[in-house]
């Protein structure tokens, strides 16, 4: 079992920003190309693929892309946001072999690609399960108060490479 935790102030779009980028709001998708060194900036967000390379970039107009050796193009998804019984297709591993499950949640997770909180934070628990990750937590978001809700979803990839996640 593995835990983890997001916080706003380290997310993809805060990185973003960092580098100068006026970005409104997390990205809906990531489209997948090839990165070059001398062209793009590697981002933190997402760590790194099995080359040692970072996974996210961003390129010279200001739009985060994904490695297209690891991962075809990524849609975001808001788990806080998914209901219970509904599946999202995300995107496709495209790496062989495909990594482990628990890696790639932890990886799109960590990029916001699986949105976990919409203004503050999460606390997660990662856990195997055939197929899959199964993830339970809370997420901490503001509107006049401070809020905490649960979160229970997984998060699939078939031998395709196919990435699901389901409320």
């Amino acid at each position: 079992m593995t835990t983890l935790q997001m916080m706003a102030h380290n997310s993809l779009l805060t990185e973003v920003r960092a580098l100068g980028v006026s970005a409104r709001d997390f990205p809906k998708e990531f489209p997948a190309r090839t990165p070059s060194a001398t062209e793009h900036r590697p981002l933190k967000a997402g760590g790194v693929g099995p080359g040692g390379e970072a996974l996210f970039w961003l390129d010279t107009e200001g739009t985060p892309f994904v490695d297209a050796r690891v991962f075809g193009p990524l849609k975001a998804v808001s788990v806080p946001s998914l209901g219970t019984g509904v599946t999202v297709t995300v995107g496709q591993v495209v790496a062989k072999p495909v990594p482990a499950v628990a890696v790639v949640a932890r990886q799109l997770i960590e990029a916001d690609v699986i949105g976990t909180y919409v203004h503050l934070e999460s606390s997660l628990c990662l856990k195997d399960i055939p197929g899959g990750v199964h993830i339970t937590g809370t997420h901490t978001y503001m509107t006049n108060t401070e809020n905490i809700d649960p979160l229970d979803f997984k998060v699939t990839i078939d031998p395709t490479g196919l990435i699901q996640v389901s409320g």
